[in-house]
């Protein structure tokens, strides 16, 4: 998308992006729900819409709407298809933490409006020093899209000869971290009774 064309973006054009995608969410609905994940169509699909960009920097290449013009996409492809409204407020979610990042990074891990993001901040993981910066190790729970994910937002506590360490106020020193989806493992635990097609799985780095 080019720059005059993504600040042209607007509240109606998007509705009516997500109103173009609706034949392929209630197509791939029934999948999502028997597979426990995100059926790949409809990642694609809203990948090429541009619809996983809606909070990221236009410098960036997202969209970066408002809030409010985001949330109403998000309402709408729920009202089709909750697992796929689901997963993008999740990866929707994940991308104000980009602020947090040396530009370096957030150029990385933000770079391209259909880069896909997940995530979950429960339990926290183990951050150990080594040289370079840390090792961190553990698992976490309910990372709904991490199928799919480019990257894997957690957090972790730092960790010295096996104890947290401790900061000015007494409480653990967390750090907050992204990963390749390539470098995580994804525990196939995700059996549910309703929003199977969330993949809400485990995660393990």
């Amino acid at each position: 998308m080019s720059r005059d064309a993504v600040n042209a973006v607007t509240t109606d054009g998007l509705l009516g992006a997500v109103r173009d995608l609706e034949p392929v969410l209630r197509r791939h609905a029934p999948e999502a729900e028997r597979e426990r994940r995100l059926s790949a169509p409809v990642v694609a699909a809203m990948r090429r819409a541009g619809l996983y960009g809606l909070f990221r920097p236009r410098r960036l290449g997202g969209l970066e709407v408002d809030p409010l013009t985001a949330f109403r996409v998000i309402e709408e492809i729920s009202r089709i298809d909750s697992a796929a409204g689901w997963n993008l407020m999740i990866s929707s979610a994940v991308e104000p933490f980009g602020a947090w990042f040396s530009d370096d990074g957030a150029a990385e891990i933000f770079a391209g409006r259909d880069t896909v993001l997940a995530g979950s901040f429960n339990p926290p993981r183990a951050a150990v020093p080594v040289d370079g910066g840390y090792r961190v190790t553990g698992r976490i729970t309910f990372v709904s899209g991490a199928h799919h994910a480019d990257w894997i937002a957690g957090l972790a506590h730092v960790v010295d000869d096996g104890r947290p360490r401790l900061g000015p106020d007494g409480q653990p020193v967390v750090l907050l971290t992204m990963f390749p989806r390539r470098d995580v493992e994804i525990v196939d635990n995700w059996n549910t009774l309703g929003m199977c097609g969330t993949g809400s799985h485990d995660v393990r780095a």
